[in-house]
């Protein structure tokens, strides 16, 4: 079983800053850093010629 934390904040203001307080918040946790590499596996690893895809289309 996995271990599963929670944590209520309380905010005032408005909620572009709340948006910019969660989205420091979340920099800081470790689901970003578990879905940087999710995101490294989709990167595309091949290159493309652009001239010669120009000249195709």
């Amino acid at each position: 079983m996995q271990q599963v934390s929670s944590d209520v904040s309380t905010f005032r203001g408005t909620h572009y800053d709340y948006g910019v307080a969660t989205g420091q918040w979340l920099q800081q946790t470790a689901m970003l850093k578990n879905r940087e590499k999710e995101w490294k596996k989709r990167v595309p690893r091949f290159d493309i010629d652009v001239e010669k895809t120009y000249q195709i289309f």
